[in-house]
């Protein structure tokens, strides 16, 4: 079973500046966002939890935390469809960091800071320690940036 949730998102910023090909204004906007990725993962191969994140067109995100895991842990990370060499691998969360997902704990995050400008694809995946079943839940946190002619 796969289950992907996304998370409300919180605007944080907005700026407008000349743009001096055209002499006109150009809005951007920067917001956070977030997604959790759920699915149930019985191996020690590498595997993609949930579907992939779709970075817009327009759109430049900076991921800036991962945290998740399985009950068997092991390692997590997250690759990017436009980086097919990224090796971007953390030891997956403690069960404490698991149960305070939803709360997201100080502390318990990984800290990242990955620029990825659209269109892209991100997915997040784990690599367990043991071959028996359980859930894997991760969630990633972005900054989100777009500009547009207004």
């Amino acid at each position: 079973m796969v289950v992907g949730r996304r998370q409300k998102f919180t605007e944080v910023g907005r700026a407008s500046v000349i743009n001096p090909s055209r002499g006109d204004w150009i809005t951007m906007a920067v917001w956070t966002d977030s997604f959790t990725r759920t699915a149930t993962v019985a191996t020690t191969s590498k595997t993609q939890v949930g579907t992939d994140i779709n970075v817009p067109g327009g759109e430049t995100w900076t991921i800036i935390h991962l945290i998740g895991g399985h009950p068997q842990g092991g390692s997590m990370g997250y690759g990017i469809d436009k980086i097919p060499g990224i090796n971007a691998s953390f030891p997956q969360s403690t069960a404490a960091a698991m149960t305070a997902l939803e709360a997201l704990a100080p502390g318990s995050q990984n800290a990242i800071n990955t620029v990825v400008s659209g269109p892209a694809a991100l997915s997040v995946h784990v690599v367990n320690a043991a071959a028996t079943s359980g859930t894997a839940r991760l969630w990633i946190k972005v900054i989100r940036q777009t500009s547009g002619q207004q």
